[in-house]
């Protein structure tokens, strides 16, 4: 064959395999995301099981010690496996398994040390501060969660990045929870007197177990490359690069459980547990809303990369409106579904009433501000997201600090929907200077009258 014929051939081939990619990434992210909105449903339910359990001290402090051990696995990770998706993919795709082992045993070293360290760090503190001192037990024995849901989050970033994101997602998000509920349910039926470290201790043990699974599903992916010498001058590159997811993970998670983390070190743990189901109930809104978004962000990054602009508002003012109507019939009919929904956790649970509908106007801010968080982050400003969320973070934090004395789960639940507003106005505001597009429902009415006025 001659060379020109060659290349012709290798042209050839690769449009006919480009499409087959993308349906094949189309197809595994819709998988990706059914799967997680199971896995939220179980999760719910299995938080149901122990609540049911412990009763609502005792599942306050479960939860206190999850929102913990979750938070520090960020900080144990160094941003590794949040990095991971890049570097694993990148070697992979040259074939440079080397470098490919290399990072991945540096990343298993460093997750495991850095998070023995941080929960060795968390025990002390819980010893040394009076409101945490009655959890340390508890912290004791939840501290290997902290390993565990880091190199969990290790795994399903290579997973993602062999293009195998549904494995991980099942594990992740559906085999941990049913694993939580059917050790719990049955320990219950043995003894009906659980308390809160051998529920914890169930849940490291349903950890380790999922981390075997996706670790499985790892050794299929790329395990005949597992074996032999490692490349590790790239070293420098892997520790910066996660340094640099690590701040962007650590401020998101920090203003998902900021609340819940000051609530237990301020308030007793009995007015923890009932708001910590208040806050999953109302995060259910932007967990519904995610598909809309991540559908969105890929024609949004096509467009940006054409440069049209009078395209990418169009496409940035429909999503907003899909976001910000579906965002409020569902808020709405979880507001009106609440009582029922408090009821199967069990006496002592029905007080959030209110909370939640609080909770929830922070959620419907940030619907009604549309994907501009997503928008920023394909278009190349990660400082200045970066920026909101650290923002977002101080906001939360004082107020929470000013509101959480006073007024307990009442203040939290206020201090939290405050800075979701926040943080919605900012990123609106940043997308309208920076890029020049508007993604609030102001933007999704206005295409929206103009469309109807257009068909008359």
């Amino acid at each position: 064959m001659s060379v020109q014929a060659s290349r012709a051939q290798e042209t050839t081939d690769t449009a006919v395999a480009a499409p087959l990619r993308r349906h094949h990434l189309l197809r595994q992210t819709l998988l990706g995301l059914t799967f997680r909105g199971i896995g939220v449903i179980l999760a719910f339910a299995s938080q149901v099981v122990v609540a049911r359990a412990l009763g609502v001290v005792g599942f306050g402090s479960y939860v206190t010690i999850l929102a913990w051990t979750t938070l520090l696995s960020l900080l144990a990770g160094v941003g590794l496996p949040q990095a991971g998706i890049r570097f694993f993919a990148a070697y992979a795709e040259t074939r440079d398994w080397a470098s490919y082992r290399g990072f991945m045993r540096m990343a298993v070293l460093a997750v495991a040390a850095s998070g023995i360290a941080v929960g060795l760090a968390a025990v002390a503190l819980f010893a040394t501060l009076p409101s945490l001192r009655p959890l340390l037990a508890a912290m004791a024995i939840g501290m290997p969660l902290i390993v565990l849901f880091s190199a969990s989050t290790l795994a399903q970033a290579a997973l993602v990045a062999a293009q195998r994101p549904v494995r991980g997602e099942i594990a992740n998000n559906v085999v941990r929870s049913l694993l939580v509920m059917a050790l719990v349910a049955g320990a219950a039926q043995l003894s009906p007197t659980l308390d809160v470290v051998s529920v914890l201790a169930f849940t490291v043990l349903a950890g380790l177990l999922t981390l075997l699974v996706q670790s499985g599903a790892w050794w299929q992916a790329t395990g005949m490359h597992w074996r032999g010498k490692s490349e590790v001058e790239a070293r420098p590159a892997w520790l910066a690069s996660g340094r640099a997811y690590l701040i962007s993970t650590a401020a998101y998670a920090l203003v998902e459980r900021l609340d819940t983390i000051l609530l237990a070190v301020l308030a007793p743990p009995a007015e923890v547990g009932p708001y910590s189901v208040a806050a999953r109930l109302a995060l259910l809104v932007s967990v519904a809303l995610s598909p809309i978004s991540a559908i969105a962000a890929s024609s949004a990054a096509q467009l940006l990369e054409r440069g049209d602009r009078p395209a990418l508002q169009r496409l940035m003012a429909q999503t907003s409106l899909m976001c910000s109507g579906a965002g409020a019939v569902l808020a709405l009919a979880l507001v009106i579904a609440t009582p029922w929904l408090l009821a199967v956790f069990g006496s002592g649970f029905e007080t959030v009433r209110g909370m939640v509908a609080v909770l929830m106007l922070g959620q419907v801010a940030l619907a009604v501000a549309g994907p501009a968080g997503a928008l920023l982050a394909i278009a190349g400003h990660n400082r200045v997201l970066i920026g909101i969320m650290l923002a977002t973070v101080a906001v939360n934090l004082t107020l929470c600090l000013l509101l959480i004395p006073p007024f307990a789960s009442e203040g939290a639940a206020v201090a939290t929907m405050l800075s979701l507003v926040f943080n919605a106005v900012a990123l609106a505001v940043a997308a309208r200077l920076l890029l020049g597009i508007d993604t609030t429902i102001l933007a999704g009415v206005t295409w929206l009258v103009r469309y109807v006025l257009a068909r008359r």
